[in-house]
C-alpha cells in the first residue's frame, strides 16, 4: 500500500486558510464553513467507525484565534479528536481474507483465504499488515464521514512454490461498538505451480477480531552449519523495541539483527555474516518480546549445537591422511584411482539427490592471503552437467567469503572411480581470498547448492558436479 500525506497536516492548512479568511472579513459577515475531504475519491482502505456522520472531520464552528501568526502552530496538537477518528491509541486485529477469484486458470486454483494481522496506529496515523517473517506499513488519511482511508496496496507471500502472492487495495473496512472488523475489498492473486504462473482478480471479504493469539517465535534456516545465514521469524509484526540473541553455554552472546522497518515493527531476525564455534550448543534468547497487542511472544526448539570441529588440513596433498574419508570426503587412494598429483586425493561425487559438506580448518602463518586448491570436475557423462557448489572461508568468530570456482572448459577424460565411469575435466587451480581479519587458522567449506525446483512440480537438476580436490594449502 503506497502512503498519501498525513491528514494532520491537511488539517493544519484547513485551520490556516480558515484564520486568514476570518481575520479579512468584516464584522458583519459570517464566516463560511471550511470541512475536511469527502468519503469519496481513490479507492484504497477505508475503516469506518460505524457512527455515521456525526463524528466528520469538519473544522467549522471553532473560536476565532486571534494569536500572532507565530502561534498558529498551536492548534496543530487538538486536530486528532477533530478529525472524527473512531479510536485512539493502538489497536490490533487478527484478520481473515476469504478470497473469491474471479478467472484465472481453472487448473491452478488460488487459496480460499489468507489471514493476516493488522495493527491501527490511530495516534502516529499509520498501519502495520503482517504475516510470518513478513510485514508492510503505511499512513491514513480521516474524511469528513468519519472513516479511514489507505490508498495503495499491499503484497504477501503465499506458502508453496516462489512467485505466488496475494495483493490486497481498495479495501473498505468497518470497525463496530464492539470492536469486531468487517470489510470488502478487491485484490490479486497469483499461483505458482512448475513452470506455470496463474493470476486471477478477487473479491475480498474481510472479518476480524481483536488479537488475543501469542506471536510465535520459529527458527528457520539450517542454524547446525556455522557459516549458514539462518534467521528467527516472527508469526506476526512484533514492537520495534523487540530484540533476540544468542547465547553460548559458556556466556557469550551475538546479537541477532532485527528485520522489517526500523522505528516501526520487527518482522524477524537475523543471524550476523560472521562463523559461529563448532561443537557448541547455543541457545536464541527472546525475553520480553511482545506483539502490538500486548500478548507475549511464545517459541519452541529455540536451541541447537553446531557441528562438529572439522580436522585440521596438513599442506601435504593429504598424503598424511589415514582414514577411508577425510573433512567429509572419501579419499581416493587406489593405485588405480586418478588422483590429481602423489597417491591421495579428496573425492565428492557427482549426485542427484544430496552431496556431502566438505569442511576442513587450515593453519595461517603471517602474510597469507588467500587458499588455495587444484581440482578436476567429475561428471558421469560427456554430456552430463550440474550445479556447482559454493565454497566458504572464514574464521570463527568472524566474517567469511563466499567464492565460486573456476568453470572448466578445456578437455575431458574418461576414468572409473569405486566401479563407476565418470568424465573429468582438466586439472584447474582455485583461488579463495582470505575475508579481512581472518586469523590463526580458517576453515574452508564447500557447501552443494540448494535445488530450487524441489516441492515445485518441477524435476531436480540433472545433477551436482562431483569434484577431485588436491593440494590444499594457504598462501
Amino acid at each position: 500500500m503506497s502512503t498519501t500525506p498525513s491528514s494532520r497536516f491537511a488539517g493544519a492548512a484547513l485551520v490556516l486558510a480558515g484564520m486568514l479568511a476570518a481575520a479579512a472579513l468584516p464584522a458583519s459577515c459570517s464566516r463560511k464553513p471550511v470541512t475536511d475531504r469527502g468519503a469519496g475519491g481513490g479507492g484504497g482502505l477505508v475503516i469506518d467507525g460505524g457512527g455515521g456522520s456525526g463524528g466528520g472531520g469538519a473544522i467549522d464552528g471553532g473560536p476565532i484565534i486571534t494569536d500572532p501568526p507565530d502561534a498558529l502552530p498551536d492548534v496543530v496538537p487538538d486536530l486528532p479528536s477533530d478529525l472524527g477518528l473512531p479510536f485512539s491509541g493502538v489497536r490490533s486485529y487478527a484478520v481473515t481474507a476469504a478470497l473469491q477469484r474471479q478467472g484465472g486458470s481453472p487448473t491452478i486454483p488460488p487459496p480460499d483465504s489468507h489471514a493476516f494481522t493488522l495493527v491501527l496506529d490511530a495516534d502516529r496515523r499509520i498501519w502495520i499488515a503482517g504475516v510470518a517473517a513478513e510485514g508492510k506499513s503505511g499512513s491514513f488519511e480521516s474524511t469528513s464521514a468519519g472513516t479511514l482511508h489507505i490508498t495503495g496496496t499491499a503484497s504477501f507471500r503465499l506458502t508453496g512454490c516462489p512467485g505466488s502472492s496475494v495483493t490486497y487495495n481498495d479495501l473498505t473496512i468497518t470497525i463496530d461498538a464492539s470492536n469486531r472488523l468487517t470489510g470488502t475489498g478487491r485484490g490479486r492473486v497469483t499461483v505458482v505451480s512448475g513452470d506455470i504462473a496463474a493470476s486471477s482478480d478477487a473479491t475480498i471479504t474481510l472479518t476480524g477480531t481483536t488479537d488475543v493469539q501469542s506471536p510465535a517465535l520459529a527458527l528457520a534456516g539450517d542454524a547446525a552449519d556455522p557459516f549458514a545465514s539462518f534467521a528467527v521469524t516472527a508469526s506476526e509484526p512484533l514492537q520495534p523495541a523487540a530484540t533476540a540473541v544468542l547465547r553460548a553455554t559458556d556466556g557469550e552472546t551475538i546479537a541477532l539483527s532485527p528485520g522489517g522497518e526500523a522505528g516501526t515493527f520487527v518482522a524477524l531476525f537475523q543471524k550476523p555474516a560472521q562463523v559461529l564455534r563448532f561443537a557448541t550448543q547455543y541457545q536464541i534468547v527472546t525475553d520480553g518480546i511482545t506483539d502490538f497487542a500486548g500478548n507475549p511472544a511464545t517459541a519452541s526448539a529455540l536451541t541447537f549445537t553446531t557441528r562438529p570441529q572439522p580436522p585440521l588440513s596438513p599442506e601435504d596433498g593429504f598424503e598424511s591422511v589415514t582414514g577411508t574419508t577425510f573433512g567429509g570426503a572419501q579419499v581416493l587412494s587406489s593405485a588405480s584411482a586418478p588422483t590429481i598429483a602423489g597417491g591421495k586425493s579428496l573425492y565428492i561425487a557427482a549426485s542427484t539427490s544430496t552431496q556431502p559438506v566438505l569442511a576442513v580448518r587450515l593453519a595461517l602463518a603471517a602474510g597469507d592471503t588467500v587458499v588455495r586448491i587444484t581440482y578436476r570436475t567429475a561428471r558421469p557423462s560427456p554430456t552430463s552437467f550440474g550445479f556447482v557448489s559454493s565454497w566458504l572461508v572464514g574464521s570463527v568468530g568472524g566474517e567469511f567469503a563466499v567464492a565460486r570456482q573456476p568453470t572448466d572448459d578445456g578437455a575431458t577424460t574418461s576414468a572409473t572411480i569405486d566401479g563407476a565411469s565418470v568424465t573429468l575435466g582438466p586439472i584447474m587451480t582455485a583461488s579463495f581470498p582470505l575475508p579481512v581479519g581472518a586469523a590463526n587458522e580458517v576453515v574452508l567449506q564447500r557447501t552443494p547448492p540448494a535445488s530450487p525446483n524441489v516441492g515445485c512440480g518441477l524435476p531436480r537438476p540433472i545433477s551436482w558436479d562431483g569434484i577431485i580436490i588436491d593440494d590444499l594449502r594457504v598462501e
